[in-house]
């Protein structure tokens, strides 16, 4: 067929301009420092965690710090190949959207969360997770529609 665009081959490489060579040697070299950032924001979110659970009732303010970390998390998970991660940093997002104060039980929330962080990087699980990426899913639903 005259016009149809051909499949990618090896010397299309060839064709790229050395700006987009660039950006993605930038891309890749940024995804290998990925996992410890994302090991980064958790401390930082299990830190303001602790200090939520200490200042209850009045712990809004480390509430807030556990939405501004989780929003990251949301935000950069995917553009590394980590789609669960964003997932579940969007779960938390929104269910501390309210920066308001959080109860014992509402925090015992977001600890489960940042355990399932934690497990997606502890095990480098990539992508959706696959079934039990779905399992994970489903229960951090179940908690965050029966607790508020």
């Amino acid at each position: 067929m005259t016009g149809s665009l051909s499949h990618a081959t090896d010397d299309d490489d060839d064709d790229l301009p050395d700006a987009v060579r660039q950006a993605e040697a930038a891309v890749a070299a940024l995804a290998q420092n990925f996992t410890e950032w994302m090991r980064t924001d958790l401390e930082n979110a299990l830190a303001a965690l602790a200090k939520a659970v200490e200042s209850q009732p009045d712990n809004a303010e480390h509430v807030r710090e556990i939405h501004e970390i989780c929003h990251n998390i949301k935000g950069q998970g995917g553009s590394f190949g980590y789609d669960l991660i964003t997932d579940v940093g969007g779960s938390l997002c929104n269910y501390v959207h309210d920066n308001g104060s959080a109860s014992e039980r509402k925090l015992k929330v977001v600890e489960a969360h940042l355990t399932a962080i934690k497990f997606i990087l502890d095990r480098d699980i990539q992508g959706d997770g696959g079934p039990v990426g779905e399992q994970l899913r489903a229960k951090l639903r179940g908690l965050t529609e029966s607790i508020d």
